[in-house]
């Protein structure tokens, strides 16, 4: 999947990368799975635990938001089982992960999120464009004006999107990999186009 769409009109792309801590790509000790960073993630991160764990009562499913680098960081310093964040990793986050959890991220696509723009100063994630005019956004001055739709977003043909990621240290086992598997299935990809968000699938 290309990662290249730019930042700017609507949230559309999120992305997966998961880890685990104690035992690396596995749940804590006690069961409970972290999720913690980025804060246009959060309601979402929020409704997939909550239905992950009705589904599983059983398990625990912790989230918090925080920001994109508060999650990379505490992904990095194993504070966190699996970071949300609105950005990619930087090259020089990434190392310090490698180093200190010995391989680089895993990243998996999860939700295409676009950002919807107002005159072309500010955007925000598509899940908390309520109660606004949504408009059509050109690639240039010779291109249509093309609104955000879950084909547009797929396709590419919306021009303005931001990847966003679950980051985890290592490839999930246990109840990470059953979370992060249930949020890739139709029910946890459901969640994703409820919340207001473009699934991936």
């Amino acid at each position: 999947m290309r990662m290249e769409n730019g930042v700017k009109a609507a949230l559309a792309l999120v992305a997966f990368t998961a880890a685990g801590f104690a035992v690396p790509g596995a749940a804590r000790a006690d069961g409970t799975v972290t999720v913690k960073g980025s804060d246009t993630m959060v309601v979402l991160g929020q409704r997939w635990a909550e239905e992950f764990m009705k589904k599983n009562p059983k398990s625990v499913i912790q989230v918090t938001g925080g920001g994109s680098g508060t999650g990379i960081s505490a992904l990095i310093n194993g504070t966190t089982d699996i970071c949300e964040a609105s950005r990619s990793m930087k090259d020089a986050e990434k190392k310090q992960l490698a180093e200190k959890a010995g391989a680089p991220p895993i990243e998996t696509a999860v939700v295409n999120a676009v950002a919807k723009e107002k005159f072309g100063i500010g955007y925000g994630g598509a899940a908390y464009a309520k109660g606004i005019k949504v408009l059509k956004i050109k690639k240039d001055d010779k291109a249509a004006g093309i609104l955000p739709a879950d084909k547009t977003i797929k396709d590419g043909t919306y021009p303005l999107s931001r990847p966003l990621f679950f980051y985890t240290r290592s490839k999930p086992s246990g109840e990470i990999k059953g979370f992060v598997d249930w949020v890739l299935g139709a029910e946890g990809q459901g969640i994703v186009t409820k919340v207001g968000y473009f699934p991936i699938k």
